[in-house]
C-alpha cells in the first residue's frame, strides 16, 4: 500500500522491524465463542466491541510489541511476513485451545495488505469461518460485514 508519510508505494529498507505480540485479553466460559482483535493500525478496546461479545467469549489480541499501533507501522516487507507467522500462531493457538469451532469474530485495525493476507491464509478444511467486523462511527460502531471460509 502507499506509505502515508512519503506517498511512495515501495517497501522501505530502514528502521526497526515490527515485532508482534499475542495476548489473551479475556478468558470466556464458552469454548466455542472466540473473538480476535487485530490492533495494529490502531489500539482497540475490548469494551467497545459489540454487545454480543460478552463474558462467554475468549478474546485474543494480536498487536505490536514495544510500539504504539499506528497506520504508519507497516514499512518493510519483513513486517508483513512476520505478521503472517504470528497470525498462523494465533490461529493454531485457537485450534489447540478451542478445537474445531464454527467461527471466529474478527475485529481488525490493520493495513490493507494484512487484511488481504488474513483472508488468504484461511485453510478451508481446518480453519473456522472468519466473521469480519468493521468499525464505522457513522453506523454506530462495529458491524458485521463479511464472512470468509
Amino acid at each position: 500500500q502507499r506509505h502515508r508519510d512519503s506517498q511512495t508505494w515501495t517497501w522501505k529498507t530502514d528502521g526497526l522491524p515490527a515485532i508482534y505480540d499475542i495476548k489473551e485479553i479475556q478468558k470466556g466460559d464458552n469454548p466455542a465463542n472466540v473473538s480476535v482483535m487485530l490492533s495494529l493500525s490502531a489500539a482497540l478496546d475490548a469494551r467497545a466491541l459489540p454487545a454480543h461479545i460478552d463474558r462467554s467469549y475468549t478474546i485474543y489480541e494480536l498487536t505490536l510489541k514495544n510500539q504504539i499501533p499506528s497506520p504508519l507501522f507497516l514499512r518493510q516487507r519483513q513486517d508483513l511476513e512476520a505478521f503472517r507467522t504470528e497470525y498462523h500462531k494465533l490461529m493454531a493457538l485457537i485450534l489447540r485451545d478451542h478445537g474445531n469451532i464454527p467461527s471466529v469474530d474478527v475485529f481488525p485495525a490493520v493495513p490493507a495488505p494484512m487484511a488481504i493476507l488474513g483472508g488468504f491464509e484461511v485453510f478451508p478444511k481446518v480453519s473456522p469461518k472468519l466473521r469480519i467486523f468493521d468499525n464505522d462511527s457513522r453506523r454506530g460502531g462495529w458491524g458485521h460485514i463479511l464472512d470468509i471460509g
